[in-house]
């Protein structure tokens, strides 16, 4: 008769904020989080695949949209691997 709740969601939220890992602790102590991570390859075309029709209106092929977020996502593990 454990309690438990479930959800679901995107990991970005670990990420975007160094504070989500002690708000989450604060909340539950015992909270038990399991994140499943794509390959990133898979992940970056699929994304690519939701966002195609802007993509083509736009005449921006998969390897540019690709180089076009790639500094921000860079920022982004900087920001948390660096301290």
């Amino acid at each position: 008769n454990e309690n438990f709740v479930t959800g679901d969601g995107t990991v970005i939220y670990m990420i975007d904020s160094k504070e989500t890992p002690a708000q989450i602790k604060r909340d539950n102590p015992d909270a038990k989080i399991v994140f499943a991570l794509r390959n990133p390859v898979e992940r970056a075309w699929s994304d690519y695949r939701f966002m195609f029709f802007s993509y083509e209106r736009k005449k921006i092929p998969f390897r540019d949209a690709i180089w076009k977020t790639m500094p921000e996502i860079s920022k982004c593990f900087s920001k948390h691997l660096n301290g």
